[in-house]
Order: C-alpha cells, then sequence, then structure tokens
C-alpha cells in the first residue's frame, strides 16, 4: 500500500531533468511530496561533453539554485547521489561541492 505514495520520473537527459524541476515546483504546492531523489545528474551532465567547462559550471549552479529552492519554500528533502570518478573525485566536482550546504 505504502509503494502507491511512490512516484518514480525516470529523465534520459539533462533537458528532461530542467522540464521535470519545473514540473515540481509548479505542482508543489498540490503535492504532499516530501523526498526527491536524484540519481544521479552527473551522467546527464556528462552527456553534454559539448559545452564548455564554465558553462557546464553554470548548468550545476543552476540546478543546485534551482533544488535548493524547492528544498526551501516546499520543506522537502533533496536526496542526490554523486558518482566517484577512476581518478577517486566526485564526478560533480568543485561547484557542486561548494553549492552544497548540507550533507
Amino acid at each position: 500500500e505504502d509503494l502507491r505514495l511512490i512516484n518514480v520520473k525516470p529523465v534520459g537527459s539533462l533537458e528532461d531533468l530542467l522540464e521535470l524541476l519545473k514540473e515540481i515546483e509548479l505542482q508543489a504546492f498540490e503535492s504532499e511530496a516530501r523526498l526527491i531523489v536524484i540519481d544521479s545528474i552527473a551522467a546527464l551532465i556528462r552527456a553534454k561533453s559539448s559545452m564548455s567547462p564554465a558553462d557546464r559550471s553554470g548548468l550545476v549552479s543552476g540546478i543546485a539554485s534551482t533544488l535548493k529552492k524547492l528544498a526551501f519554500n516546499f520543506s522537502l528533502c533533496i536526496l542526490l547521489t554523486n558518482h566517484v570518478t577512476h581518478h577517486n573525485k566526485a564526478a560533480l566536482g568543485n561547484t557542486w561541492h561548494h553549492a552544497v550546504t548540507t550533507r
């Protein structure tokens, strides 16, 4: 019965994720959602390899800002996984490290 309360929204691209975040923001007032789990945006961002590092960094910052706003405005808990690269570094990098305020 409790599994009916779980809503899974797979996304195949960064554009899909950004669109879904807009939907969540628009529907948050009517929703009883309390937790958003994103596993993981690193692969979606990595797929944008044609972007410059500065543009990619700006995109990561924008997503972090949107997630913070959702968490604050609607009392949502946001859990986002991060991958570790083969060099034993976080895949989302330094920009994400400085964007996250609660671990």
